[in-house]
């Protein structure tokens, strides 16, 4: 037998079986990470965020887990030697940096990742840094893969580092669980450090068909509700207008804030962000003192607030005792499992990502999560949700009651968002602007519901009505505002004529409307601004409007609008502030 045929090259089968252990570690490292490791740290580290239970995500998130390993595994096992050991290699320094990144480089980085970016402005020069390490690490991995490796050392200490940091990354959730109590039990069951239960308080559907024989102020939040839009419905869909009799339209009016949060907050309760506060600490006083619902509960006035959580509210709880909608919540069913396991992973990804690259991942935050969580309170009624199609539903399928109470209601819709409906209300997902009319159609299909039920009870004329958006459409997220950004606004005082729709261009803000609201109720007010109907076209005034980005490094815009807003011209940045404050919620 010749020295040759005792070395004989191993077969394509044999050479298969040999790989199927390395490359099955390798193919699970990255994974194993992503979709199982970090979701239950951060999982385990926020319960207080979190309204569902471990159960409603780590199932899907074995399966991601599962199926993402099986397409790195079947991809990398087949490939020739050379192929083999470069993507192998690669594989194994991504894993390494998912740790490295995570445990060392993100500076700042809140434990619930994706909620903020730390408490401070990362500079240009640490991304960099931060980018080159990357860049040096895995280009070092290709370059060790593709140097002679007669004894398998090279091969080995790769397999021994990934099971290294897969062993590593498993110890802090492992950790976190055992040391957690309530880690694995539903949120109903959790309890604090005390051992008593935690109990949540949500805003209910309960009062949402009242309607008083007395005093109605009807407050509606079209989310996103741009002046663009509006105009494009007068001239495409006039007849949704038809019925707000004795309505001004407002075409000059800016919200006080460019998104959801704190806009809304805002809107209900006149209070300004301090830019260096925690979504949680804003939250948890906004409500208290006001000088806006408490006017009204001092009047006589049921309150009623239907409104979404995370973005108006952390827990109902901090909501001014006297609203008719609030209870305890007694269940959190998680409506969609396997969106909310993927955006789990997308959090643990943001967290595992260069500084560089976290901005481009989307705004997915543990309000994100929580939007598939549906709650149900000890009375019965659901938590509120600004779905135009649940609002609009239970408001044709339940019957309207009227009560001798004055009443002030404010109903928040999803409105002008991407999510679109048909005249059927069925789904249509689209994104384009140019289809926004169906959400502005949509929107007045609820509203007009109302207006006809106040009409029926002989009520319309007496009620005071207003409908408008939180904020206008955010053209750009990212940057200091590219054009001027207007929000619709019509506005019915009591007692106004039945004459129809009217039009001002008088220079108006969200700031005018409580004013204007406690006029038209005849609230009297110790210190009385003016309101929405005491401006006029071309008046010089000067209103303020602050604009938030969503990237870092993280800027809050002050503007100040002299004159008319249609001008971008006369939009002026009176102060910039790039320091030391907590990520905004974006909408």
């Amino acid at each position: 037998m010749t020295q040759e045929q005792t070395t004989a090259k191993p077969t394509f089968k044999s050479k298969i079986l040999k790989r199927l252990l390395p490359t099955f570690l390798i193919a699970f490292s990255i994974p194993f990470t992503v979709c199982i490791c970090i979701p239950l740290e951060i999982f385990g580290n926020n319960l207080q965020e979190f309204l569902f239970a471990f159960s409603g995500f780590i199932g899907f998130n074995l399966l991601f887990a599962f199926l993402f390993t099986l397409a790195i595994f079947s991809a990398l096992l087949f490939l020739p030697d050379k192929a083999y050991r470069i993507t192998s290699a690669v594989i194994i320094a991504l894993a390494f940096l998912f740790f490295l990144q995570g445990t060392f480089l993100n500076g700042s980085l809140s434990s619930l990742s994706g909620d903020a970016l730390g408490d401070e402005v990362v500079p240009i020069g640490k991304k960099i840094f931060n980018l080159i390490i990357w860049i040096v690490v895995i280009a070092g991995a290709v370059v060790l893969s593709l140097l002679k490796d007669k004894n398998g050392i090279i091969a080995l200490v790769g397999l021994l580092l990934c099971g290294i940091v897969m062993i590593t990354q498993f110890m802090s959730p492992l950790t976190v669980c055992m040391s957690t109590e309530g880690v694995f039990s539903s949120r109903e069951n959790r309890k604090d450090e005390n051992g008593n239960i935690v109990t949540t308080k949500i805003l209910t559907e309960k009062n949402l068909t009242n309607i008083s024989s007395a005093n109605n102020v009807f407050y509606f939040c079209v989310d996103r509700f741009d002046q663009e839009y509006a105009e494009r419905a007068h001239e495409e869909c006039p007849e949704i207008f038809e019925s707000l009799k004795g309505f001004t339209a407002f075409d000059d009016n800016i919200s006080v804030y460019g998104h959801t949060y704190p806009s809304v907050v805002n809107m209900l309760t006149g209070k300004t962000l301090n830019p260096n506060e925690s979504r949680d600490k804003f939250l948890s006083h906004a409500f208290k003192n006001n000088n806006t619902l408490d006017v009204l509960n001092k009047n006589g006035y049921k309150v009623n607030l239907f409104t979404v959580p995370y973005y108006t509210y952390s827990d109902a709880v901090y909501m001014p005792d006297y609203l008719g909608n609030v209870t305890d919540a007694s269940s959190f069913e998680v409506t969609n499992k396997p969106i909310l396991s993927l955006s789990m992973t997308q959090i643990a990804l943001y967290r595992c990502v260069p500084l560089f690259f976290k901005d481009y991942l989307g705004n997915i935050n543990s309000g994100t999560c929580n939007s598939y969580v549906e709650s149900e309170g000890v009375d019965g009624n659901h938590q509120y949700s600004a779905d135009m199609k649940g609002v609009y539903d239970y408001i044709t399928e339940n019957q309207f009651n009227t009560i001798n109470d004055k009443q002030f209601t404010f109903i928040h819709l999803d409105g002008c968002h991407s999510i679109m409906y048909d005249e059927e209300w069925n789904t249509l997902g689209l994104t384009d602007s140019k289809d926004i009319m169906y959400s502005v159609k949509n929107s007045f299909a609820i509203i007009n519901v109302y207006l006809q039920k106040l009409k029926d009870l002989g009520v319309y004329d007496n009620a005071t009505i207003i409908i408008t958006g939180d904020h206008a459409t955010p053209i750009n997220d990212r940057t200091a505002l590219p054009q001027q950004s207007l929000t619709a606004l019509y506005f019915k005082p009591s007692n106004s004529s039945n004459d129809n729709l009217k039009f001002s261009s008088a220079p108006v803000s969200h700031e005018d409307i409580w004013d204007t609201i406690f006029k038209s109720e005849n609230i009297t007010q110790s210190n009385p601004n003016k309101t929405l109907f005491d401006y006029k076209q071309g008046d010089n005034r000067t209103r303020k409007y602050f604009w938030h980005t969503y990237v870092s490094p993280l800027h809050e815009y002050v503007y100040e609008i002299t004159g008319s807003g249609k001008d971008f011209k006369n939009w002026k940045i009176n102060q910039e502030l790039s320091k030391k404050y907590q990520k905004f919620i974006m909408d």
